[in-house]
């Protein structure tokens, strides 16, 4: 089953995703190769983000530069990353809707996050997932997580990013990366019980509610909103601060979540005891301790959220169903660089094999040659001593060779020239069509193509194109394939045959 999983992996290739997070003081990034877990650190100074927000493009590409530098010595190798940015620029909402059937899901979503939207839409990139259902109002009601970020701030770091040579595959945020590492990782965290996390940040106080292993609600107070300009704060008021905060995320969770929060889960650089002190003062019903990861125990606690980002990049994309912020031709990009690699690696593997089956004919040739003198040779001795036994083995031998020779000539004059396939394939879908999937039963087989196209005349138009091709036959372009998704782009399945 391995090996089929390894061969399924080299046919579609997914690149390997990793977790890059970006706050006002420091750019992390975790990569996970097999058993391996890289760690890398970049510490920001003032004045390149703030609030979550770019201050200075220039200098924070070059503090990304250094951080791709530190990655990797090849400058022009792509570094695919789940990005995490700060929660101070989300806002969430979980939604309640009745039970519909699933091709009217998104519609419904996604009006409801229009209504629930805390500023204009159009300048809001939003997301949602399905996180649970419960009973409500005498029947089931589907529970919907729902998530927004200005486009503004994940436009100006998407841009930088790519500059800097990094790959967005998805935009989240700390909170959302931090619930999946503790849900995944955490000590004595069970899935089917409801927790709340406190982080304190360098940027202020972060509150999630994790139930059932889903993230259903983050609460975020920023230092500056909570202090204003004040260096110091006092340890009485900081006290105060966390429980007035954990108090007000109680109520919601009891007003429009409810069940019973097993615990509230601390993740803080220090100050450890203090913070339990005033939970344990503050809020006495609910008992209140610093998390750990079972794989993870010596890592600081400042990874926990990037490492949580890396995670979700080990989830093929198509599975991917967790919300994302990402901007709109965010999978676009993705898919291109993803197909670009998938024609690589293929023309490498045929120029490859060409060359294998080069080697081996010409070895195979001199070999036959070889036996064929000491064949020749020994018929001649036996010629003066004849052995009818002896020469009808050699014979036979002589034989079972020619039929290898003729084999091996054979293979390589039949072999197909998929290379060329490949290139004319890209140049017709362009730019505007992305490639999802390439599936090929064998040689004789139709090639099957499971794509996305801005348009519906788009993806007529390139049947055409193809149907014109004498390159390819028996093309087939099912209407009923023709499908918009979620983010306005339709996808279609493609079928014909190619010519060799």
């Amino acid at each position: 089953m391995e090996t089929v999983r390894k061969f399924l992996k080299l046919l579609n290739p997914q690149p390997p995703i990793g977790g890059l997070e970006i706050s006002d003081s420091y750019l992390r990034a975790v990569l996970i190769k097999e058993k391996k877990v890289d760690f890398f650190s970049l510490k920001l100074p003032p004045g390149i983000v703030e609030n979550g927000r770019v201050k200075n493009r220039n200098a924070l590409r070059l503090m990304l530069l250094n951080l791709h530098a530190k990655i990797t010595p090849k400058k022009k190798k792509k570094i695919y990353a789940v990005v995490s940015l700060s929660d101070g620029n989300i806002y969430s909402s979980l939604l309640n809707l009745p039970v519909i059937a699933s091709s009217g899901l998104d519609e419904a979503a996604k009006l409801n996050l229009q209504m629930a939207s805390p500023v204009d839409f159009e300048s809001v990139y939003s997301d949602w997932q399905l996180i649970g259902e419960k009973e409500l109002g005498g029947g089931n009601q589907l529970e919907i997580f729902g998530a927004f970020i200005p486009k503004q701030v994940v436009d100006e770091f998407e841009s930088v990013i790519e500059e800097a040579g990094f790959v967005t595959a998805v935009v989240e945020f700390p909170a959302l990366s931090l619930s999946r590492v503790l849900v995944k990782l955490g000590e004595k965290i069970a899935k089917d019980k409801t927790y709340l996390f406190l982080r304190v940040g360098g940027d202020g106080l972060t509150y999630g509610i994790v139930k059932n292993g889903n993230l259903y609600f983050v609460h975020f107070t920023a230092w500056l909103s909570a202090y204003g300009t004040e260096k110091k704060i006092n340890l009485d008021s900081f006290k105060k601060l966390i429980v007035s905060e954990t108090r007000k995320v109680l109520n919601f969770h009891e007003n429009h979540i409810g069940g019973q929060i097993e615990k509230i889960l601390v993740i803080a650089p220090s100050m450890i005891d203090d913070i339990l002190k005033a939970l344990a003062e503050g809020v006495p019903s609910i008992k209140s301790e610093i998390i750990s990861l079972d794989q993870f125990k010596e890592l600081a606690i400042s990874w926990y959220s990037v490492l949580g980002a890396a995670l979700r990049g080990l989830v093929p994309r198509f599975q991917d169903n967790i919300v994302s912020l990402s901007s709109d031709d965010t999978d676009v990009k993705f898919g291109n660089y993803q197909t670009i690699g998938f024609i690589r690696i293929w023309r490498n593997i045929s120029f490859a094999v060409l060359a294998f089956v080069l080697l081996v004919f010409v070895g195979l040739d001199v070999f036959l040659s070889s036996n064929l003198d000491d064949l020749q040779k020994q018929a001649g001795s036996l010629s003066l001593n004849p052995d009818s036994q002896k020469i009808a083995e050699l014979i036979q031998q002589a034989e079972m060779f020619n039929n290898k020779a003729d084999l091996i000539g054979s293979a390589y004059m039949n072999k197909s020239h998929w290379s060329p396939v490949f290139n004319a394939l890209l140049e017709k879908f362009g730019n505007d069509i992305m490639i999802k999937r390439f599936y090929l039963a064998s040689a004789n087989s139709p090639l099957i193509i499971t794509g996305e196209a801005p348009s519906e005349e788009r993806i007529l138009a390139l049947g055409e194109d193809i149907k014109k091709d004498s390159r390819f036959s028996d093309v087939q372009l099912p209407l009923s394939s023709i499908k918009e998704n979620s983010k306005n782009v339709f996808t279609f399945n493609l079928i014909f045959r190619v010519n060799f």
